[in-house]
């Protein structure tokens, strides 16, 4: 065990083999002792886990910014009861206990088993009481190995972080990408509002089995505290809620610091998000409008209303709040919070008297005394407000289940959809599923795109400057990434010439060694030459024995000479002639004898010769040997004498190579320091290798963003193609394809093909806006439609269809007709400034789409297709009004109803409740349709063929209609029959309905009149009039503005006319004055003449 306290006042660190504590002081207790008896117990050694193994191996770096030594593990008994001070110490876990079981989780069960509740719910496992028995003076919260989520524990940031922050970050980045099922997915790591299960996976009914995160699990098995409940505790001063307070008037702008400390915030944080989702999610599928995805973002909704409940009751206010100034409230006690408790007046409790009393007792008859019930009357002055936000999420999915329930659209529009979805491309599901797209992806790309309001001339320029922004933004994250792989790559090198300079410095301090060890040579070799020169230049010419052989060779020369000389003088006296003296006794003689003993004196005295000659020349020959030994002594004196000299020079060189050896390692360690600075420099500076990765990580984010963008814009684009070019020569894969994005290349280049598509679409665009026919078509309602005229005038609302038929009038071989604008005219009687306030919707509108009749005929729907819009047309003045303040075909936006079919459906509608003006002053309501049109020869006979058809049929099954107003078209015969009855003649109202005043695809026809309707428009209301035709079978009784219709009756208009006459009696109070219109209308049909 190891005990660290260096630079740490209130505390130390302490770790044996299994376990790190940080020991916090704390209170003091009452009992002074030993604080721990033993923190390694024996026996209970176990073997350090693999975290414990890699964390033994680096040092413990503080949040304090001290390094602290590695506090290394040991095997062995010891005691750390010298190392506490008499305080009180509180022990916290300073390693994260269970990483090795979440390791194990993730490896065999993925992201998905690792943030299960289970693995944030491990139990206490290390049983410090057992293991260290602490005494008195380790505070009694001892220290726990569970996953640790409080707000002081020191690993909590980090499991709220991997088990909350990180879930929600993932959750809130797909749910924006509108990935919104795989964003629900993460979200259920944390709330499930479909799961009925505990920890433990046992079926619960309480509020627990939503909460997936430990920390709400935990929260939710508790009363909620609610925010009332929490301005109570601030009132009464509790000391954690006012803590609280404290710290956000020190951090007002940071939300995460009181939820950290209150996680019901959080938890609502949660809930909130997870509503977002699926109501983003529900309008996804709700903007396709198809009869499939409605019902699908119903059943969101609908699990979005059951989540919140009930929507919250407004209770009214039950008294009027006094006013207070700052003083009163002052006066009544302001608390942390700035707020005050004040008396509520006029208020009871629901089930009690405000006082009163009652007698209690303590025995049978016995009375102990008066209990007053009083309710303290009190409350804060301040109250919560209501959360708009949260209201808000009812008031959304009330509209959205309003909306679909009544049939309309995303922005409110009644609308009528197909029976079945458009077809999808099985084509296109092979290659989303190649490129590994999911079915949604797919979906989104065949429903998701909405009609633009802008034009494709307007789209494609957007598209083109969204695509060089991504292009530039590509451009930025490849600079980003290599300015990374740069900084990647100079780090290494930095670390990789530090660890070099570290090798070479080994290498430096040999060549310093190598440097010192060559210079200790020179001086050894310097102290032998001088050895050398010292002998030889202290050797003597010939040495003592040498003197004396030279001396013996002198003495034996000296003898040799004698010897000679005597040889020669005995020689010589040898040639002195022998004379025979006889003796006494003797006698001599002269002869040979005696002149050889001559010549040999002579060979004696040249042998002296010769010795001498010889000595003179041994001797030479010793001294020449002398003298070439003292030569050579000479010259090895002289050249020992040069190489101390050189060696002078060498020693002078080594000391200066061993100086420039120590240089060069004092240059190197100032390299090496070098180095580090710049490798500390780099790593710490701001565009480091860190910023390069932060950059690339947002600018990929933002790219994605940027090309989805791009993307959507451009198949914006597409469809504003398809739209405003149909039957056109469009590619059958479309000109926007799947495939730009390329993600193990994170995308790059994905910008510039995007671009080549549109421009490829920008230039077939080009190619294929030929010119179209423009033309006009003014549509009469008064005479295509008489009684949408009258339903008009008597509820504010009317239905008209335009057939083909009518189009095919004026122009046929006509197709493709398509709307540019609709503007409309509506003469009447307004008064000054009054606005004609009437609305103009398409119910349906298609348009023949080929030029050749396919299917079984003219009119088969195969020939058509079905193209409508949702907008609505508003007039204000009701003349040749479009709906806008200028009509102006070169707008950026579509006009309204622009590209549907010309042969289409209307519905006009005049506000009904309160009118702003006398809707029986209109006369007519002219549709003014400018339309495009193509034209085809071939299709023209098939058009002809098809009216004569239609008129050939227009027989007894085909009922026409003629509408009249009586004072207008009859007006001379109205005055007349006016005049009549203010004088009381008593004549009846006569005219002549003649062929002319019907339609003129009618002549040449017998016009047969089948009913007839009659309506009287009233002045006042209360009137009431019989009138009586008997040729026309009327009889009616009409009141106010009742339209009356005869019986059957058949009446022919002949060339001459057909002469009605009618009569009209009043009843009492009444007369032909109170009469403003009388509206005629016939139902005819057309016979063979």
């Amino acid at each position: 065990m190891r005990k660290t306290s260096a630079g740490l006042k209130n505390g130390f660190f302490y770790e044996d083999n299994n376990h790190t504590y940080y020991a916090e002081k704390a209170a003091a207790q009452s009992v002074a002792q030993v604080a721990v008896k033993s923190l390694l117990v024996p026996g209970k050694i176990s073997p350090a886990s693999a975290f414990q193994s890699v964390f033994s191996n680096y040092p413990l770096i503080y949040s304090t910014g001290i390094s602290i030594d590695a506090v290394m593990p040991s095997i062995g008994t010891a005691s750390i009861a010298k190392s506490l001070a008499p305080d009180n110490y509180l022990f916290h876990t300073y390693y994260h206990a269970q990483i090795g079981k979440l390791i194990g989780a993730l490896n065999t069960g993925g992201v998905s088993s690792l943030l299960q509740l289970q693995n944030q719910s491990q139990a206490d496992t290390m049983h410090f009481a057992g293991t260290y028995l602490p005494t008195s003076l380790v505070n009694s919260r001892y220290p726990r190995n569970n996953v640790q989520f409080g707000y002081a524990d020191p690993y909590s940031i980090y499991n709220w972080e991997l088990f909350f922050h990180a879930p929600m970050m993932i959750a809130q980045r797909l749910s924006g990408n509108m990935q919104f099922e795989a964003a629900q997915k993460w979200y259920h790591y944390i709330f499930n509002p479909t799961s009925n299960t505990d920890i433990n996976g046992s079926i619960i009914s309480t509020n627990q089995r939503f909460w997936k995160f430990y920390p709400f699990y935990t929260e939710a098995g508790y009363p909620a505290q609610t925010l009332e409940e929490l301005l109570v505790a601030i009132h009464n001063n509790n000391a954690e809620a006012v803590a609280q307070v404290k710290k956000w008037e020190k951090n007002p702008f940071n939300p995460h610091l009181i939820a950290r400390m209150r996680i019901l915030a959080y938890m609502k944080n949660v809930l909130m998000k997870y509503l977002d989702n699926l109501i983003a999610w529900a309008d996804n599928l709700y903007r396709r409008d198809t009869i499939e995805s409605i019902n699908e973002a119903s059943q969101l909704y609908i699990l979005t209303s059951n989540i919140l409940g009930e929507r919250p009751r407004q209770i009214p206010p039950r008294v009027k709040r006094l006013d207070y100034t700052f003083d009163e409230l002052s006066e009544a006690g302001l608390d942390a919070f700035s707020n005050a408790m004040v008396a509520i007046e006029s208020f009871y409790a629901p089930n009690d008297a405000p006082s009163g009393s009652s007698i209690y007792t303590t025995g049978p008859g016995v009375t102990t005394g008066i209990q007053e019930h009083k309710i303290p009357l009190h409350t804060f002055y301040f109250c919560l407000p209501p959360n708009d936000m949260l209201l808000k999420y009812w008031d959304t999915i009330a509209d959205r289940l309003f909306k679909i329930r009544n049939c309309m659209n995303l922005d409110g529009v009644a609308r009528q959809l197909p029976l079945y979805e458009p077809p999808i491309d099985p084509a296109l599901l092979v290659r989303a599923t190649a490129m590994g797209i999911d079915i949604n992806t797919v979906l989104d790309e065949v429903y998701g795109v909405t009609m633009p309001h802008y034009r494709f001339i307007y789209i494609v320029q957007k598209a083109n400057e969204i695509i060089n922004d991504l292009k530039g933004l590509g451009s930025a994250i490849l600079s980003a990434l290599e300015k990374k792989d740069a900084e990647a790559l100079s780090l290494l090198r930095s670390g990789q010439e530090i660890a070099l300079l570290g090798q070479v410095r080994q290498v430096r301090i040999q060549q310093v060694n190598e440097a010192a060890a060559a210079l200790e040579a020179l001086y050894l070799s310097k102290e032998n030459t001088e050895i050398r020169y010292g002998y030889y230049n202290s050797r003597e010419y010939i040495n003592a024995k040498e003197q004396q052989q030279q001396a013996h060779l002198l003495e034996a020369q000296i003898f040799q000479v004698i010897q000679g000389a005597l040889q020669t003088a005995a020689g010589v006296l040898s040639a002195i002639p022998t004379f025979h003296i006889q003796g006494m006794a003797s006698g001599s003689s002269f002869g040979g004898h005696h002149l050889s003993n001559i010549m040999q004196a002579a060979s004696t005295a040249i042998g002296i010769k010769v010795g001498i000659e010889n000595f003179k020349a041994t001797q030479a020959g010793i001294m020449g040997g002398y003298d070439r030994r003292k030569d050579d002594w000479n010259f090895q004196r002289d050249t020992a004498a040069k190489d101390l000299e050189q060696i002078d020079r060498q020693i002078l060189a080594g000391e200066i190579r061993l100086d420039i050896a120590q240089k060069e390692l004092d240059n190197h360690d100032l390299q090496t320091e070098n180095a580090l600075q710049a490798d500390a420099f780099m790593r710490s500076k701001f565009t480091n290798t860190d910023l390069y990765n932060w950059m690339s990580t947002q600018l990929a984010a933002t790219y994605f963003q940027v090309y989805q963008l791009a993307y959507d814009t451009a198949r914006k684009a597409d469809v504003c193609y398809r739209y405003e070019l149909p039957q056109r020569n469009y590619p059958a894969d479309g000109f926007i394809k799947f495939g730009y994005w390329d993600s193990l290349r994170k995308g790059l280049l994905g910008g510039e093909k995007l671009q080549l598509d549109v421009r490829r679409m920008e230039t077939a665009y080009m190619d294929e806006n030929a010119r179209e026919l423009e033309l006009t078509k003014n549509i009469s309602l008064a005479v295509f439609s008489p009684e949408s005229i009258l339903e008009l005038k008597r509820t504010g609302s009317c239905t008209v269809a335009i057939p083909e038929l009518l189009y095919d009038l004026d122009y046929p071989g006509h197709y493709m007709r398509r709307i540019k604008s609709v503007s409309l005219s509506i003469p009447c009687i307004a008064g000054p400034y009054t606005t004609v306030s009437c609305q103009l919707y398409q119910q349906s509108g298609t348009y023949r789409k080929e030029k050749v009749v396919v299917g079984s005929g003219y009119n088969d729907p195969l020939n058509f297709a079905s193209v409508s819009s949702h907008t609505i047309l508003a007039t204000s003045s009701g003349q040749n009004d479009g709906g806008m303040f200028e009509l102006n075909f070169r707008d950026e936006r579509y006009l309204p109803f622009e590209g549907t079919g010309a042969i289409s459906t209307w519905t006009i509608t005049f506000p009904d409740t309160y009118r702003q003006f006398d809707y029986d002053t209109i006369t007519d309501v002219i549709m003014h349709i400018r339309y495009t049109a193509r034209y085809d020869g071939g299709l023209s006979t098939a058009a002809n063929q098809n009216i004569e058809t239609v008129f050939a049929a227009l027989g007894s099954n085909n009922i026409l209609h003629r509408f009249w107003s009586i004072p207008h078209e009859f007006s001379n015969e109205w005055f007349a029959y006016t005049h009549a009855l203010e004088h009381e003649t008593g004549e009846p109202l006569t005219f002549i309905i003649r062929p002319e005043q019907f339609p003129f695809f009618t002549e040449g026809r017998a016009i047969t009149i089948k009913k007839w309707h009659l309506q009287l428009k009233p002045k006042r209301k209360g009137i009431e009039v019989d009138v009586e035709d008997t040729a026309a079978g009327i009889d009616l009784t009409l009141t106010d503005n009742q339209m009356g219709s005869s019986g059957t009756v058949t009446l022919s208009v002949t060339e001459a006319g057909l002469e009605m006459t009618i009569d009209m009696s009043f009843h009492t109070g009444y007369d032909i004055s109170d009469i403003a219109d009388c509206y005629l209308v016939a139902d005819y049909i057309l016979e063979d003449a």
